[in-house]
């Protein structure tokens, strides 16, 4: 992000337009064009083969439809709808071998060209932690002539701490793309054999493995971005960390945002702010900031008190910080301050799931049985949003709170269920899962490879609603999840409680909203039917009201406004 000429003499070098595109941003572009071109060649190539090797006869009998299941790195299955039974193919078990060992070659030759030595996509992170060790030096050099007399660009690149990172990037960005090209043979195996066996035509065949390629691309480009802008920072923070121990000089990290409309918060929050490298190692190794992230981090000098010398330039960042909130609020059409100072009813912390049950009896529930074994920390903040939600939007007491016994309501549990609301009874059921917020994590990035995104803005553009493309193409991603937390379940399904507590002021809004494709904006669980619409999108709402304010139906969004006693 460094591209700007130098301030003065002790200040960091930042850049001047925050609205410039990153050189990172440029850089990953590049690779993103590459990635492109092999998918091209590989499905090019598989053309070739399958003209050559998927040859038979069509069958004169009636064909049924069918189903092709593919899955999704243990996220949620895809579905393809085929003709069964319309073909016969000519092919021995021994030929269908040889057909996926061409296959596997195709992906290696595109995939891991040049091998574990020489991999094409090392060139790429190689440059981007290169390109950060000499923005590290240069800002450096600016800021302490110590480091400038005792340092050159040459030595730190030939310095074994240098080669052995170097070294470790190989590794393991070979084992990434090894892991990609191995994923994809699995995946169009599994529809390569599911074909032939149940009589799929060739065309159908080469067509869902077309798609399957597109989810596979996916996968790769977001590995891309997040190996190339990593080495950036890796270079960066290593540089940082170097000149604390070699000359003694007193070094943080000056976070720096891009400041983009789709940044989240709580990383636009850093901007301006100094941090440690373990700090903010800490930061992206949790709760997926690590990826689809464009924030970067320059060596600075500080005080002994842990602050930038240079006042002005601190001042100037956190400027820019505010500015780009306001910039989000006007652009999402809300004025600051609308907001009331809305206080909701206090909560006190406990320290296991006995104890949460025992409070939770008679606060917000007639009868309590939460699971055993749940995460309490996550528990603790789920009960907190159920206190709190009960009494902004006026709702009733759950008649049950607990896991899927069956006490209350015989409720058949589906496969890979968190939570669910049955309102015939009046009863919120959870299961241990709910509170594992790693696992909703694992979720979300999983499924942003899914192409959700694409087919969303997809949906959208056939709609022709510029408000509904304007709201799905500014949004971070449209993942499984519209808030892949603990309490984001919470929301979710209170959101299943409102529509239910108040069908005259949300149904109809609902069902325009669903109608007109809103749902494409908020989630793909979202995009199964307008119920689960209205809880994604309350979900979006509790969670992450400025984006809400971007990708929700308006009029929904002034009804639960108009619901909610923490707006004016």
């Amino acid at each position: 992000m460094m591209t700007a000429a130098l301030t003065r003499i002790g200040t960091p070098i930042v850049p001047r337009n925050k609205t410039d595109p990153t050189q990172s941003s440029r850089q990953v572009g590049r690779m993103y064009r590459d990635i492109e071109s092999r998918y091209l060649d590989i499905k090019r190539n598989l053309k070739l083969l399958f003209d050559q090797r998927l040859t038979g006869r069509v069958r004169e009998a009636n064909s049924e439809r069918g189903f092709i299941l593919c899955n999704n790195e243990d996220g949620p299955a895809t579905l393809y709808k085929v003709n069964a039974g319309t073909y016969i193919y000519d092919m021995t078990a021994a030929q269908l071998a040889d057909l996926l060992q061409r296959v596997q070659i195709i992906l290696d030759d595109a995939l891991l060209d040049g091998g574990s030595q020489n991999l094409w996509a090392l060139d790429y992170v190689v440059a981007e932690y290169e390109r950060g060790t000499h923005q590290a030096f240069t800002n450096l050099s600016v800021q302490s002539p110590v480091y400038a007399q005792q340092t050159t660009l040459a030595q730190l690149l030939s310095t074994p701490a240098y080669q052995n990172q170097i070294a470790a990037a190989y590794v393991s960005t070979y084992s990434e793309w090894k892991g990609i090209s191995d994923a994809a043979r699995v995946d169009l195996a599994n529809v390569i054999a599911d074909s032939i066996g149940r009589g799929v035509n060739p065309r159908e065949t080469a067509s869902v493995i077309s798609k399957r390629l597109d989810v596979s691309m996916a996968q790769a480009k977001n590995i891309a971005q997040t190996e190339q802008v990593g080495a950036l920072r890796k270079a960066q923070w290593q540089e940082t960390d170097w000149a604390r121990e070699r000359l003694g000089l007193n070094t943080k990290l000056l976070w720096l945002s891009a400041l983009k409309l789709t940044t989240r918060s709580w990383h636009a929050a850093r901007h301006g702010k100094t941090y440690t490298t373990e700090e903010v190692e800490a930061f992206y190794a949790e709760n997926g900031n690590r990826y689809h992230c464009y924030c970067s981090q320059i060596p600075c000098i500080v005080d002994d008190n842990g602050d930038v010398v240079n006042r002005a330039l601190v001042r100037k960042l956190a400027e820019e910080r505010g500015a780009w909130g306001v910039a989000l609020k006007q652009k999402a059409g809300v004025q600051p301050g609308v907001d009331a100072s809305y206080r909701p009813p206090q909560y006190d912390r406990l320290k296991n799931v006995t104890r949460v049950n025992a409070w939770a009896k008679g606060t917000v529930a007639e009868n309590v049985k939460i699971p055993a074994g749940c995460n309490i920390e996550q528990l603790n903040n789920c009960m907190s949003l159920t206190l709190e939600l009960q009494d902004r939007f006026a709702l009733p007491k759950f008649r049950y709170l607990g896991g899927v016994t069956g006490d209350i309501h015989k409720y058949k549990r589906s496969k890979g269920m968190i939570g669910g609301y049955a309102h015939r009874v009046s009863a919120m059921l959870v299961t241990r899962n709910a509170f594992d917020a790693q696992d909703l994590l694992d979720i979300d990035i999983r499924a942003r490879a899914a192409g959700f995104t694409a087919q969303a803005l997809k949906a959208a553009e056939l709609t022709g609603n510029r408000a509904l493309i304007s709201a799905v193409s500014g949004a971070d991603a449209i993942s499984w999840h519209a808030v892949p937390t603990p309490r984001g379940v919470f929301a979710h399904e209170f959101g299943h409680v409102l529509h239910r507590s108040f069908p005259e002021q949300l149904d109809k809004v609902a069902r325009d909203a669903y109608g007109a494709g809103w749902q494409y904006a908020v989630s793909k669980y979202g995009q199964t039917k307008y119920s689960e619409y209205v809880a994604e999108a309350f979900s979006l709402y509790i969670e992450n009201p400025t984006e809400a304010r971007l990708r929700l139906y308006p009029p929904l969004l002034e009804v639960f406004k108009k619901m909610d006693k923490a707006v004016k």
